[in-house]
């Protein structure tokens, strides 16, 4: 979502560093913008409707200050942190986790780190890990430890019957 959103205001890939600094700039209810599935019984979120907003107001506007696009981008990253800060406090409430990772290429999102981490101290009795920004770059990395949990349990999958579920919950096998 950070990536797209950086494509639409032309700012450059990859987009999550990019937008973020920009959003340290500016004022995150400068744009009124949805949150997605929050209300939803459930954990699951999509930011298509996010990102569809954010091209709806690029689209209005013939150009912009250096001030617009730095609240833009603030209004958009204060969204997206809103939205995952309140699925993962609820996933964590009702299941009753003890410690929470944050992974993938996001967790290098520094309002995000500090407000997960807070929220989740704060709110439950679970902790929070955060991994080290070296290792926040790039998906591979979550990817891998995932791939070398399920072969530590004796999981394996064939590669010609293996197919990808957009679907999938977590925790299927």
């Amino acid at each position: 979502a950070f990536d797209k959103v950086s494509k639409m205001l032309e700012l450059g890939y990859p987009g999550g560093p990019i937008v973020s600094k920009r959003a340290a700039l500016g004022r995150p209810d400068a744009f009124e913008l949805p949150r997605p599935m929050l209300n939803a019984p459930n954990f699951d979120f999509s930011f298509s409707g996010l990102k569809t907003a954010v091209l709806q107001i690029v689209k209005r506007k013939e150009s912009w200050t250096e001030a617009e696009i730095n609240d833009l981008c603030a209004s958009f990253q204060a969204a997206v942190v809103e939205t995952l800060v309140i699925k993962t406090i609820r996933a964590v409430r009702e299941n009753g986790a003890r410690t929470v990772f944050l992974a993938g290429g996001v967790a290098a999102n520094k309002t995000l780190r500090e407000t997960l981490k807070s929220a989740v101290e704060s709110q439950t009795d679970a902790v929070c890990v955060l991994p080290e920004l070296a290792y926040t770059t790039d998906n591979a990395a979550m990817i891998a430890m995932a791939g070398y949990f399920r072969f530590r349990a004796g999981q394996r999958d064939d590669l010609f019957t293996l197919a990808p579920d957009p679907n999938w919950e977590l925790g299927r096998s």
